[in-house]
Formats: structure tokens, sequence, C-alpha cells
């Protein structure tokens, strides 16, 4: 396609689409919110965090939401509660986080963590007349957000072996293995052993 769309510079063209095409990275899609229980009897929540990388846009990860029993109380009023927080997190993440959030470049991890500050930090200013925000649901926003897209991330560049990938991650430097483009096969066969007008020999994609 670019040897015929542009003919007469077909080797920079090449050039500049493999250049282009080399850097992957991650690109958020959305959270996905169910209720669970852990251990059938906790209620909990799992979010499934949709990543694009590579062109392929999938469920990259599951994060269940964990706490220690004795964080919620055991009365009545106790659980009503902690359902009401559990369900207002849902809510924001699926609602709020998927529009703040939308085709941010995860690659950038540490400035999608500080945007999710920010608007943590935002929702915790309640106007006059408006409910308060609970701060429980603060931190499960945050905690829920950051841990599955660091997890996901994580997978995109390796869904078996994330070790790696995790300490890059959180060191700031996880794009740098992944943008290099690797030698696979010749594409187009020139110079004087084939009778070609094109001077290179081998040109690889």
């Amino acid at each position: 396609k670019i040897i015929r769309d542009k003919p007469s510079d077909a080797l920079s063209a090449l050039a500049v689409y493999l250049t282009s095409n080399a850097q992957k990275k991650p690109v958020f899609s959305k959270f996905e919110c169910e209720e669970t229980l852990i251990g059938g009897k906790y209620r909990s929540f799992d979010t499934h965090v949709y990543i694009d990388f590579a062109g392929e846009t999938k469920c990259r990860h599951t994060h269940t939401f964990t706490y220690e029993s004795t964080e919620v109380a055991d009365s009545e009023d106790g659980q009503a509660k902690h359902k009401e927080n559990i369900d207002a997190a849902m809510k924001i993440i699926q609602e709020d986080v998927n529009k703040l959030l939308a085709n941010a470049d995860l690659s950038l991890i540490k400035k999608t963590d500080m945007a999710l500050k920010k608007f943590i930090e935002q929702k915790a200013q309640t106007k006059e007349g408006e409910e308060p925000f609970d701060e429980d649901v603060g931190r499960i926003v945050a905690k829920v957000c950051s841990e599955s897209l660091v997890h996901g991330i994580a997978k995109c560049y390796d869904d078996f072996n994330t070790y790696d990938s995790y300490a890059k991650i959180l060191t700031g430097s996880s794009a740098e293995p992944y943008n290099i483009a690797k030698l696979m096969f010749n594409v187009l066969n020139g110079g004087k052993s084939v009778n070609s007008k094109v001077k290179f020999a081998k040109i690889y994609l």
C-alpha cells in the first residue's frame, strides 16, 4: 500500500510508518463494576479494567476490592452503610472516572494517579446544599482505580510474568523496552542480484 501510494519515496514512507507504529502504549478504555461476595459472606465488588494495547481493547485485569472485616461494623446499620459506600463507589467509577480517564495514555501512570487524586479532592469540596462526600467512598475509589490500572498495564506488556512490568511501571520507565521495533522478515528485495532498480538489496519489516 505504501509503495502504491507514494512510489517516488517508498523507503521514507515505510520508515515513517514503522516509526509511528513501533510504540505500543496502553490507552484507557473503561471500568466495569459488579457486586460480589468475598468468601460468600463479605460484600464487595469486582472491577474489570479495559485497556487498548497494540490495537486490541480487552479486559486486562479484574480487581476485587478487599478490606479487613473489622473495618465494617457487624450491626445492621454498619452493613447498610458499607453497602451504600460500595454502591456509591461503583457509580463514581463507572460514570465519573470513566469520563475523567477517557482515552488516557496509561504509560504516564503517575499523571493518571495525580488526576485521580485531584478528582477525589474536588469531590470532597461539597458546595452549599449538596450532601457531603464520604471520605470512605473516596478511599475506595482511589484504591480500586489505582490498583486496577497498575495490574492492567503490567498485563498489557506480559500477561504471565508481570513482576518485571510492575517494577518498570512504578519507576516510571515502563515503556522503554517496548518501543523498539524488532527485525522480523524481508518484505522487499532489491539490488542488482535480482535485476531491480531499487538500490537497496533488502528491506526488512
